[in-house]
């Protein structure tokens, strides 16, 4: 066998680091091959059903990626390439073969060792190209997208990076079988190359994407909520100690989740059967405590002891009795003091303890009773209808912005007693349109002449409603006030 390069000085340099980082990811392997490190051999790739008569031969390049001793959850991720041909020397090749179309570079991921022509499926190639003859630089990335499934999961698996030479025959290069079949087994084609290879490898997790997207399936697990039903956690595939959503429950309440029912006490005295319907898991009320309304006496709808009123002014204390009606003790004639009190002579009597009777008084006299009229008499024994209350606040029904005084105002004037003012107004429609508080008429006070910010309100009727003290009594006046335009 002849050997080009025989006094050629080689410099080779091959290493296989591991647990480097890079990144954030992980080196696994990263080794570089020349051709002396290479299996030289017939084409490995199986292109023509077996047939082997026109595969050429070349250079079969193997790397071991190694196997997964590090994590369940540790992808590759990527593999680099860089391929660089020196120089190629054809000088011994014979004129009756030249080349056809340069260098073919075939990856494969998969295939195992090299062990002889077409020993490997094209399924487990993941690139292939035509590069003309000469020197070339290749710089390859491929992620795991590019991987053949056919040799997933790719630890432990062979990496391999052929270099093919392309030459064939005018007639025939000579020898029993085509020569393009072993110009490089007979040093006859030289080439002088270095190969690296580059493994990279990654973590998956919950959040990761890309070549490390997350493969999840959901465990069941207890949320330790008592209310909760079909708990289950999401979890990696690869590692199911890594959660990545936290163990959850369909929530239980008293539409979904089985209750019971229990005695209990509604505090109505007129029901029986009190029940109450509670959610199993917590006891939480679904539906609230209640009985069966039960009365002594059905008919009235009353039970015995119930207060009432038996109509009787001799009676106190009026109770529901045993036969369902309604009576009281009966007053001591001591305490009877109700008698006729008619405002007509001999009919005015008074109440005399020691006969237990009324008595007539024939001495009375007439006049206003009401403590609050401007006329009342303090010594009169009947009211004779003659009482006289005059207004402490005196307010107009109408009122007009375009009238004369007092009806183009609400004025309270100072001749009034009337102290701690509060005076509401309001419209048809029960909108409150002024609240105003005026502690004493020290002057006259206006207090609305229809208008609020200088708007004038609209037509209509508006109600007053107004609180005071007059004379240390407190009192109530109400009315109505028309506004005209």
């Amino acid at each position: 066998m002849r050997h080009l390069y025989s006094c050629v000085l080689l410099v080779f340099f091959s290493s296989v680091i591991l647990g480097v980082s890079l990144n954030g990811q992980t080196v696994l392997l990263e080794e570089c091959q020349t051709q002396n490190d290479a299996t030289p051999g017939i084409d490995r790739k199986n292109w023509n059903s077996g047939i082997t008569d026109f595969h050429s031969d070349g250079y079969a390049n193997d790397f071991l990626i190694p196997s997964n001793t590090l994590d369940a959850c540790t992808k590759v991720v990527q593999i680099n390439i860089t391929i660089d041909i020196l120089a190629i020397d054809a000088s011994l090749v014979s004129p009756s073969c030249v080349s056809d179309g340069g260098t073919f570079v075939n990856v494969y991921v998969g295939c195992g060792q090299y062990s002889g022509p077409a020993s490997c499926s094209p399924d487990f190639i993941i690139d292939e190209f035509n590069n003309p003859d000469g020197p070339l630089s290749l710089t390859l990335a491929y992620d795991c997208f590019n991987f053949p499934s056919e040799a997933s999961p790719i630890f432990d698996k062979w990496l391999s990076v052929d270099i093919i030479d392309l030459y064939c025959p005018l007639v025939n290069c000579g020898g029993t079988s085509p020569e393009w079949n072993s110009l490089i087994q007979d040093g006859d084609l030289l080439f002088d190359y270095e190969t690296c290879v580059q493994v990279i490898i990654d973590d998956e997790s919950c959040d990761s994407s890309g070549c490390t997207t997350p493969t999840t399936m959901m465990l069941p697990c207890d949320d330790n909520l008592v209310c909760t039903d079909n708990d289950m956690m999401e979890v990696l595939t690869c590692d199911n100690t890594i959660i990545c959503t936290p163990c959850a429950g369909e929530m239980i309440d008293c539409s979904t989740g089985p209750s019971s029912q229990q005695p209990c006490d509604d505090s109505n005295p007129n029901t029986i059967n009190d029940i109450e319907t509670v959610l199993d898991c917590d006891g939480s009320i679904c539906i609230p405590c209640a009985g069966e309304i039960f009365f002594d006496c059905p008919v009235l709808m009353i039970n015995i002891g119930d207060p009432c009123d038996d109509q009787d002014p001799d009676t106190v204390d009026d109770v529901i009795q045993s036969d369902c009606a309604c009576a009281g003790a009966v007053i001591p004639c001591v305490e009877v003091q109700v008698c006729n009190t008619d405002c007509t002579l001999g009919d005015i009597q008074e109440w005399n303890p020691a006969l237990c009777l009324c008595e007539t008084i024939e001495d009375f006299s007439l006049g206003c009773t009401d403590p609050l009229a401007d006329n009342y008499d303090a010594n009169a024994d009947c009211d004779d209808g003659t009482c006289v209350t005059s207004p402490d606040l005196f307010l107009p029904n109408v009122l007009s912005l375009q009238a004369e005084f007092p009806n183009n105002g609400i004025v309270l004037a100072t001749n009034s007693a009337a102290t701690n003012i509060n005076i509401q107004i309001y419209d048809r429609w029960g909108t409150l349109v002024l609240s105003r508080i005026i502690g004493s008429l020290s002057s006259d006070v206006t207090v609305w002449d229809g208008t609020l910010g200088g708007r004038q309100h609209e037509q209509g009727v508006y109600v007053y409603v107004m609180t005071y003290d007059h004379n240390g009594q407190a009192k109530q006046q109400a009315g109505d006030i028309t506004l005209l335009n």
